[in-house]
Parts: structure tokens; sequence; C-alpha cells
């Protein structure tokens, strides 16, 4: 016996025990990769895997083992109708067995995805961050959303505004943020309206900042209220232009001087930063009414206005909805008197001349007596000239005849008796009667 080899002349007594145990594993080791290593998995247990074989319905994995590791296309994701394109050979992840026997292993990787969601949906929830999913469905009430597991997206928080055709959105790739989890109830609701409202107040944000006090920009009217008008001045951005900075003149209404739509200047009166409140003025991009005061009224014009006031020394007239001007107690009546409220009171319609206009002071003077004495010189000036017009209209129209009619009276006027007129027994048919032609 001793002088027995086995292999390159090993002495059978040099050999130990456990030759044939070393051996196998030398074996193993040295082919590992034909036969793989050898491993015992369970149901539930999650292991990686590495692609070798990609067909239409199943991928098969290297799970370092003997039996086949088997993905179904069923369990790749959450898609209604998952496929095995995208995925390459010798890609690698992390799967779980969902079933064993002695030559295969049923796996799945969506089913680990669902278990390492839980751990990206409390760090995102945490910390505000956003989420990227697809839109994988459409169901009552909302959307289905696959960010590594399925979360539901309410129709509410789809958008801004609602959103009917639900269907028209599936397969987009949006961004959504964690609304509310539960992982023992396993209960996952997004919105993508927080992620949308998120970059408008940014834009908003930015929008603010170039803003400057002072600037004359375009705006949109959106809205009109009692006290004012809302105006959009771009994505986000609404300002607002009180009624008292729509015009020079009085506005009571402001829907009778502008429209929903409508594109007009403002001028940045005022940024809020804090509030995000911009307070706007539309006067301000107008002429000052003073500064062209000259073109609506000059001295010696006669205008029609409502006293406003009554004092001692006279009385106020409002002309329009911005100028006021100032007839003194003297300019009111050729009578005298010692109050302007012995002749007018507020809300007297009166007609007045203008006599000045001071721009500078802002100041314009009025005359009652005055307009009266003009208005009734122009009446006067009226009537005499539409005498004169109705005279040579009569004239030019009844002229002839008259002057035919004057002159056939003048013809039948009686001549006085004569003797040889005169008939003795009254007798109109003697020789000595003239009869006339009729």
């Amino acid at each position: 016996m001793s002088n027995e080899f086995i292999g390159e002349g090993t002495p059978l007594e040099d050999i130990p025990e456990s030759t044939p145990e070393r051996i196998t594993e030398d074996m193993m080791s040295k082919y590992s990769e034909d036969f793989g290593t050898i491993k015992s998995y369970k149901k539930g247990d999650i292991i990686s895997g590495r692609i070798v074989e990609i067909r239409d319905d199943v991928i098969m994995l290297d799970i370092q083992t003997k039996c086949e590791g088997i993905l179904p296309k069923e369990e790749i994701s959450f898609a209604p109708n998952p496929t095995t394109a995208g995925f390459n050979v010798g890609q690698e992840f992390e799967v779980m067995v969902i079933k064993e026997s002695e030559d295969s292993c049923f796996l799945s990787k969506r089913r680990v995805d669902e278990r390492k969601i839980w751990e990206r949906v409390a760090e995102a929830n945490q910390h505000n961050k956003r989420m990227d999913g697809k839109i994988i469905a459409a169901v009552n009430g909302g959307l289905i959303i696959d960010i590594g597991g399925r979360a539901f997206l309410p129709q509410s928080q789809i958008d801004l505004k609602k959103i009917d055709d639900l269907e028209s959105l599936i397969g987009q790739d949006i961004e959504v943020k964690v609304l509310e989890f539960d992982k023992e109830k396993n209960r996952l609701v997004v919105s993508r309206k927080l992620c949308i409202e998120e970059d408008l107040e940014k834009v908003k944000l930015d929008a603010f900042d170039s803003f400057r006090k002072g600037q004359v920009i375009e705006g949109k009217i959106e809205k009109l209220v009692d006290y004012g008008a809302f105006v959009n001045l771009g994505p986000g951005i609404t300002g607002l232009l009180h009624v008292s900075e729509m015009s020079w003149d009085r506005v009571e209404n402001p829907k009778e001087l502008f429209k929903i739509g409508e594109i007009i200047q403002v001028k940045v009166l005022k940024i809020d930063r804090e509030k995000k409140k911009i307070s706007l003025s539309h006067k301000s991009t107008l002429p000052e009414p003073w500064d062209v005061v000259h073109e609506k009224y000059k001295p010696g014009d006669i205008v029609d206005g409502i006293v406003t006031r009554t004092a001692s020394f006279g009385i106020f007239v409002k002309l329009d909805n911005y100028f006021e001007g100032l007839a003194h107690i003297s300019e009111l009546t050729d009578q005298r008197i010692s109050h302007a409220k012995e002749v007018f009171e507020p809300g007297n319609k009166v007609s007045v001349l203008i006599l000045d206009v001071d721009r500078k002071r802002k100041r314009i003077r009025l005359s009652v007596k005055k307009a009266s004495e003009r208005q009734t010189e122009h009446e006067v000036k009226s009537f005499l000239k539409h005498q004169g017009e109705l005279q040579n209209t009569l004239g030019a129209r009844f002229g002839d005849t008259l002057m035919d009619l004057a002159i056939e009276g003048e013809s039948q006027t009686p001549e006085k008796e004569t003797p040889q007129t005169k008939s003795s027994d009254g007798d109109a048919s003697g020789p000595d009667v003239l009869i006339e032609d009729s």
C-alpha cells in the first residue's frame, strides 16, 4: 500500500481524509462560472440577479445557483402591460423569490421596488422633495402613478384646473410630491398640483424681483370689483389697480371704464415683497388734466355745471369729474346779496362763463351773471336773426302777390258822385249812368 500513488505520485498514506471534499471545493471554485455557487433560497428572500437572456414574456437571471432565475414580465413593474423592453443583458438588480423549486426560482422585481419605495417616500416627505413618476392608469377619481411603487394621484391634485380626460395623460412622465402615506395600510397618495404651485411661486418671486417702483408695464384686466381691478402682469402675477388710480376723473363704477380682457398701461406704485402684492396706477400713465386744461376749458366758453358748495364769498361749481371752479359772489347776480345760499344751493344746475384758467395755481374763475348776460344776448340775436330771415322769406314768397292785391284794392275804390253819374230817379238803365266792370 505504501508504494501506491494517486495523481502525480502522492502517497496514499499522505492523503488527508478531507482530500475528496477539498477537491470538490476546488473543482466547484474552478468551474463556478459553469455550475454557479450552490446557494439555497426560500420564498421572500431578496437577492441579486444578472440578466443572461431576454425573451418576450420573461427575463432569465443568473442568481448564483444551479436553478434558473425566472422573472415573468408581470413581475417587472406595476404598469398595466409591463414588457421586457428596456432591459439589457448583463444588467443587475435586486429581485424577490416568490416561488422556488429544484430547478427554477420565480422572481419579482416590482415587489422589491415596493419595499424600497417606502424609504424613499419617507425621505421625500421629510425633506419636501419631489419624486419622478409615470402615469400608468386612469381609475375612478384619479390616476395610478408608478414611482417605483404604486401611488394614487387624486383628480383634484393633477393640475390647478380640473382635467376631465384622464386617459389622455397615461404614459406621461411627471413630478409629484407626497401628500399622504401609510406603510402599514399600504397607502400612498401624491400630488402634482403642489409641484405646479411651487413652480409658479418661483416664477412669481423671480417676477417680483424684476419689478421696480415707477416702472410702466402692460397688463390685462382679469377681474373687476367695486373698489378697483385686478391686473394680470404675467404668469402668476396679479396687481391691484385701485379705483382712485384708474383715472384723473372720478370713477363711480370700474365696469364703466374698463372691460375684462382689456390690455392697459399701468405704473408700479408700490411693491410689498413679503405679502407679494403690487399696487398699480393707470392714471399716472395719462396726461395730468391741469397740463391740458386749456384744451378743454377756454376763457369765454359757457359750460354747464353743478353747484357743490355755497359760501359767503361765492359758489363752487363742478364742471366735470375732475375740474371744479369758483364763481365769486359778485359774479352770481345783479342783485346785492350777502351769501351765495340766497341764490343757490348744492345740487343746482347752472351755466357759467369761464373767466380765467390758471394752470399753475390750478384755479378756474367763473361767472354766472356774465353767462346769463351772454345767453340773453345770444337769444336776442338769435331772435332778431330769425325775424329777419322770416321777413326775407315772406317777402320773397308773397311779395308779388301782395303788390297785385294792393293795386287791385286801389282800382276798386268808389269814385265820388258827379252830376253826370247821378240819376234823378235812381234808374240805373239811364244813359247817364256809368257801369264798372266787375
